[in-house]
């Protein structure tokens, strides 16, 4: 079932896994659609910027940004681990524009493979969270030094989830209709918290 179409959408996707993503998940939250159309608004004022320009996303599973944003003349490098390029690949196929890299953003060797005399967009949508402060700090810095052109695009998350993901219990998402807790998310850094950072590294609060 690879695809190369422009028309691909990500909800192929989900409808070919054979998963109850509600029951597990709950219903579908209209913030993550939110999410994406603004990461989608911030790489399109990217690319219009820069129309030579590279776009590097980091961890993007099986996320199809790509196709949404398809009229942009870029090339757009997807890095992500083993586990999430094999199933990445069983339905969208990389290209000569579209390409794959398998390795954790932690590992910088996939650096070696971004362009430097090109402006470069990093983005890293849900991912930033579940690193350490230093593994971020050290990240954003060797990209800065490496591309002297470059826009980072990321986003956090409140400070409440953060606590309520370290609290003993965890942050545990709970189906009504089956009175049963189905999923418990993964801790995440305080530190990373957009209260952390809004209160150590900006001066201006948006």
């Amino acid at each position: 079932m690879n695809q190369e179409s422009p028309s691909f959408q990500g909800g192929e996707c989900q409808e070919a896994i054979e998963y109850d993503y509600e029951r597990s998940f709950g219903k579908a939250d209209p913030v993550h659609a939110l999410r994406s159309i603004a990461f989608d608004s911030e790489i399109i004022a990217f690319m219009k910027k820069h129309p030579s320009g590279v776009v590097v996303n980091l961890g993007e599973g099986l996320e199809t940004q790509r196709f949404r944003l398809a009229d942009l003349q870029t090339t757009w490098y997807t890095i992500d681990l083993p586990e999430s390029i094999r199933p990445r690949e069983h339905f969208i196929s990389p290209g000569d524009r579209w390409k794959h890299i398998t390795c954790s953003a932690l590992d910088y060797a996939w650096m070696d493979q971004i362009p430097t005399d090109r402006p470069v967009c990093i983005t890293a949508q849900g991912l930033f969270m579940y690193f350490q402060e230093s593994e971020v700090r050290d990240l954003l810095k060797t990209l800065a030094e490496r591309h002297p052109i470059l826009t980072i695009i990321f986003d956090v998350i409140p400070n409440w989830v953060a606590q309520k993901t370290l609290s003993p219990d965890g942050w545990k998402k709970v189906s009504i209709q089956l009175s049963a807790i189905s999923y418990q998310h993964s801790a995440i850094s305080y530190q990373l918290s957009a209260y952390a950072l809004s209160a150590r590294y900006f001066t201006k609060s948006f």
